[in-house]
């Protein structure tokens, strides 16, 4: 039977997919019906990425020198909720940007440590399918952000507020929550981490994957608005994202801990790209949808994957800048990406924007299998046995 701290961090873990699929659809959205353009938009995203990155680490390097991470992310949860709510109240390019801002140097809190809290707390066995089982409950979220409640909130700035309950809610079961006696975290010694090219490579190549998520998420919003499509249906193509996921990670949860996290990390890396490739060609917004299959790899494989493989490769005193370390570099890669997104669909158009950026992304591979020569077999994650 499943503890109560358990089903308290998938409660917080649904509210915060809520927030995230809310977000990923409609800021973009939003600050276009307020008149900016798409290079603007991809500036303020990227200033808010930029601070998630410096943010994320001090608040990681906070919870391995002994804060406990439960109140770190409970606070970031209700600091979220409140830049959540003031969302709508903004207008204009400096008004959006001071928001962003606000968010990403709080939001981190929690976004950063929650996989780090949820991995010292899978148990020995099958990690892959309980850390599976776990994000479920997210795209189940993901999914009455993106899908249900646009059917049912009417104007945009208003799902901003919903999004923020929702925020603040998770922050409150995660308060509740108390440090567990038995994470290995006990005033934890210093050790450095080092740095290994299997580690150092796999970063490098989640730089690449972050390059391409805002053209496959926040842009490919704007991209079906501009082609026609309405809130509704804009609701329904970042849905149908959630629905993939919710379906498959139970299947990448097994495939994990059958065949290993190397495998899944490949095909996910490969994916990427094809992704981009098959949006670029879609002569209208419903041919959007044929691609979303691929969220398959490109999120479930690669969420599961990654997150397991990057705590191998460090000690448990850094688990939770392990985790700092692979969303630092995903949101750097959010940040460049950002920007040059913005940059090319406002002056070159979407198709060309999505192949280029599709073109850097597949760069991960080649980077991803430059670090598996030679790898020695990982190491267990907290005790557990894994496969190669």
């Amino acid at each position: 039977m499943e503890s109560p701290s358990i089903w308290r961090l998938r409660g917080a873990c649904f509210g915060q997919f809520v927030a995230i699929g809310i977000l990923a659809t409609f800021e973009g959205v939003y600050m276009k019906e307020q008149g900016l353009g798409e290079t603007v938009i991809g500036l303020v995203i990227g200033l808010g990425t930029a601070l998630t990155m410096v943010s994320g680490l001090l608040w990681a390097r906070l919870a391995d020198r002994g804060i406990a991470e439960e109140r770190l992310i409970a606070t970031g949860f209700i600091f979220g909720a409140i830049g959540l709510a003031l969302l709508p109240f903004c207008q204009t390019a400096f008004g959006f940007s001071l928001n962003a801002a606000f968010r990403g140097l709080t939001i981190p809190m929690a976004f950063t440590l929650m996989p780090a809290l949820v991995v010292a707390r899978l148990g020995p066995t099958n990690p892959g399918r309980r850390y599976a089982r776990y994000r479920q409950f997210g795209s189940a979220g993901f999914v009455l952000g993106t899908l249900g409640l646009p059917l049912l909130v009417d104007a945009t700035r208003s799902i901003f507020w919903v999004a923020s309950v929702f925020l603040l809610v998770a922050g409150l079961l995660i308060a509740r929550d108390r440090p567990a006696p038995a994470v290995g975290k006990t005033r934890p010694p210093k050790v450095a981490i080092k740095w290994s090219r299997p580690l150092v490579t796999f970063l490098l190549a989640n730089f690449f994957v972050g390059l391409a998520m805002p053209a496959m998420f926040g842009f490919l919003a704007v991209y079906a608005r501009t082609l026609g499509a309405d809130k509704v249906v804009i609701g329904f193509l970042a849905g149908s994202n959630g629905i993939v996921a919710f379906l498959s990670l139970p299947l990448m949860g097994w495939i994990v801990d059958r065949f290993g996290v190397r495998r899944v990390l490949w095909l996910a890396f490969a994916a990427h790209p094809v992704r981009l490739v098959a949006i670029s060609f879609a002569p209208d917004y419903w041919w959007l949808f044929l691609a979303q299959p691929l969220h398959l790899f490109t999120f479930a494989g690669y969420d599961v994957a990654s997150i397991l493989y990057v705590g191998r490769n460090v000690s448990i005193e850094n688990r939770a800048m392990a985790q700092a370390l692979l969303s630092t570099t995903r949101m750097a890669g959010v940040f460049f990406g950002a920007i040059l997104s913005g940059t090319l669909a406002e002056h070159v158009g979407y198709p060309f924007m999505y192949q280029f950026v599709a073109a850097l992304s597949a760069l991960s591979i080649i980077v991803y299998m430059v670090g598996l020569r030679g790898q020695a077999p990982l190491k267990p994650i907290y005790g557990q046995t894994i496969r190669r």
